[in-house]
C-alpha cells in the first residue's frame, strides 16, 4: 500500500470513528421524552475544570458526553441576557460593579470568573446569544431564567435558528406555560417546575404540561418521602406520550437529600425519573454506559435460557427459571430501568440458570406422592424392622410372665 492509499484508509477510519462517536452521545430534540432514553443533564457545564455558566465549561461538558446542559442567565444593564447567577457579582467575576443590571455586557465580560474554589480564572462571561451560537446544532441547552425574559429567549433563539433546542425551565404555574406555548406558531420548549406536596396539584402539573406539548417536567423537593416520589405520581412518567421527569441531583436539597452518585440515581431512576441533572458528568456518563452494557448483557442470557431444554430438570427448578426469565423480561422492556435493577436480574436469571437441579422422580406433579422401586425397598425394610422388633419385645415380654 501506497502512501496516498495509507493516508486515505487512515482518513477514512477516523472520519468514521469519529461519526460513531457523535452518533452515540448526539440527542435530537424528539428524542428527549424517549422512554427508553436515559438523559444526561449537566448542571451549569462542566464546573470540576471551568467556572459556572462559562461557554468554555458548557462546550466541555458537551465534549464528555451530556445530553443537555443547563445554564442561567441575567439581564445587564444595557439588555444582554448574560450567562450568570442572580447572586452577588463579586462571587462571579471580579468586576467591581454592584450587581449584573448595574453594569453593561461589555462592561463584564472583560473580568475574569472565579471557579467553584474561589480561584480567578482566566475565561470570561458570556451571553445567550454566543452561547447558542458557539455550540453545536445538537447541543440541547436549558435555559434558567425569571419568566419576564421568556420572549427575549424566544427571540434569540429563533433568531439563531435554534428554537427546537433551547429549552426555557420555570416555576410559573402550568397553565401560563400552556397559553404562551400554545400562542407560538413553531413549537417552543418549556420545562415546568413542580415543587409542591399535593398528589392531585402534582399530577395534574404533567397532564397540562403534557398536552400542551412540553418534552420535560422537573419535580423537585428537601423532603425524601414527598408525594412526587410516590408511584401515584412517578407512574405518570411511565405513561406514553406524558413528558419525561427531571431529577435535580445537583443539590441534595432538591432531590430529597439523595446523593448526586450511584445510590441516587439508582433510587430516582427506579421511581421513573429518566433525566438526571448532575454536577458529576463522567461518572454519570458511566454508569449509563454500565447500564447499557448490563442490559445487552441480560438480553443475551435472557434467549440463553429461553432456548434451554428443561425437561430433564425439576419442578422447582423449572419454576424458578421460569420466574427469572420473567424478571429479566420486566426490566428489558418499557422505559429504562436503573443499574442495580440490570445487575439484579442478571444475578438471579444466572443463578437460576446455574442452579437447575436434574429431577430425581419426586416432583412430577406438586403435592402428588411418588412411588418408585427404591422408595418400595427402603419401605420394606423399615417394616420388616419393626415387624422383628415387635416379635423381640413379645418375646421378652413372655419370658417375664414364665
Amino acid at each position: 500500500m501506497n502512501f496516498k492509499k495509507k493516508f486515505l484508509y487512515i482518513l477514512t477510519v477516523l472520519l468514521l470513528l469519529t461519526f460513531s462517536v457523535n452518533s452515540a452521545f448526539a440527542v435530537n430534540e424528539a428524542d428527549v421524552a424517549d422512554e427508553n432514553r436515559l438523559l444526561c443533564i449537566s448542571y451549569r457545564g462542566d464546573t470540576a475544570h471551568y467556572p459556572e455558566n462559562s461557554l468554555e465549561g458548557v462546550i466541555s461538558a458537551f465534549r464528555k458526553g451530556a445530553d443537555m446542559v443547563s445554564v442561567s442567565v441575567v439581564i445587564t444593564k444595557d439588555g444582554v441576557l448574560a450567562l450568570a447567577e442572580e447572586e452577588s457579582l463579586g462571587n462571579i467575576c471580579n468586576a467591581p460593579y454592584e450587581s449584573i443590571a448595574s453594569a453593561t455586557y461589555e462592561e463584564l465580560s472583560s473580568y475574569k470568573l472565579y471557579n467553584n474554589r474561589g480561584e480567578l480564572t482566566e475565561y470570561k462571561m458570556s451571553n445567550l446569544k454566543e452561547l447558542i451560537e458557539k455550540t453545536q446544532d445538537e447541543d440541547l441547552i436549558i435555559v434558567d431564567a425569571d419568566w419576564q425574559y421568556k420572549d427575549e429567549i424566544y427571540k434569540i433563539s429563533e433568531g439563531c435558528n435554534a428554537l427546537p433546542r433551547v429549552y426555557l425551565r420555570t416555576k410559573v404555574s402550568a397553565k401560563n406555560i400552556a397559553q404562551w406555548v400554545a400562542s407560538k406558531d413553531v413549537k417552543t420548549n418549556v420545562i415546568g417546575v413542580y415543587d409542591g406536596n399535593i398528589i392531585f396539584n402534582a399530577i395534574s402539573h404533567i397532564n397540562t404540561l403534557s398536552e400542551a406539548g412540553t418534552d420535560l417536567v422537573q419535580y423537585q423537593s428537601k423532603n425524601h418521602f414527598n408525594v412526587m416520589y410516590g408511584s401515584l405520581v412517578t407512574d405518570n412518567f411511565a405513561v406514553d406520550g406524558k413528558c419525561a421527569a427531571i431529577a435535580p441531583m445537583y443539590s441534595p436539597d432538591l432531590c430529597g437529600q439523595r446523593s448526586d452518585s450511584e445510590n441516587g440515581w439508582n433510587e430516582l431512576i427506579k421511581k421513573g425519573f429518566t433525566a438526571i441533572e448532575t454536577n458529576n458528568i463522567e461518572a454519570f456518563r458511566n454508569y449509563t454506559e454500565k447500564n447499557i452494557a448490563m442490559c445487552s448483557e441480560l438480553s443475551a442470557l435472557t434467549e440463553k435460557a429461553e432456548k434451554m431444554n428443561t425437561e430433564r430438570f425439576s419442578l422447582t427448578s423449572k419454576e424458578n427459571l421460569s420466574d427469572a426469565v420473567k424478571e429479566a423480561k420486566r426490566v428489558l422492556e418499557g422505559r429504562i430501568k436503573s443499574l442495580d435493577e440490570a445487575e439484579n436480574a442478571y444475578s438471579r436469571l444466572l443463578m437460576s440458570m446455574n442452579g437447575m437441579k436434574i429431577s430425581d422422580g419426586e416432583e412430577t406433579t406438586r403435592g402428588a406422592l411418588n412411588i418408585t422401586a427404591g422408595k418400595v425397598i427402603a419401605a420394606v425394610i423399615v417394616g420388616a424392622a419393626l415387624l422383628g422388633g415387635q416379635i423381640f419385645v413379645n418375646k421378652q415380654h413372655r419370658k417375664k410372665a414364665n
